[in-house]
């Protein structure tokens, strides 16, 4: 489960993530921060830590950073990596755990992507 928290003066309430777009509708300025659950993108992220993200325009995606990954089948953090077919278009992104000894990658089609928010900042002891 993913906690967001939008970080603006009209902020006043967590929103949860279960299976849906929760994202607060935000501009290119702002930034959300993400309670993480799990134990997926050890050792770099803990379970409790929060990480801040910025909204993604245009799908301007550096391949191998964390990302926040809202998608009509749930919400990520995890490495993303663009695929492209022949014609120099992406069609999936590829979800990367750092824990990769337990999760293996898995794919997922770019028309099942919501948001994509880029983790700029890592804080623990939540």
């Amino acid at each position: 489960m993913l906690q967001t928290r939008p970080l603006h003066k009209k902020a006043d309430r967590v929103l949860v993530a279960r299976g849906r777009s929760v994202a607060p509708k935000i501009t290119s300025h702002e930034l959300i921060a993400v309670c993480v659950d799990g134990e997926s993108m050890l050792p770099t992220i803990e379970a409790g830590d929060m990480v801040l993200c910025t909204p993604v325009a245009d799908w301007d995606l550096t391949d191998g950073d964390i990302y926040v990954v809202q998608s009509l089948h749930g919400e990520w953090v995890k490495r993303v990596v663009r695929c492209f077919d022949a014609a120099g278009n992406c069609q999936q992104l590829k979800l990367i755990s750092d824990y990769h000894l337990k999760y293996d990658p898995f794919y997922l089609p770019i028309k099942d992507v919501k948001m994509i928010f880029k983790v700029v900042k890592k804080m623990s002891g939540f």
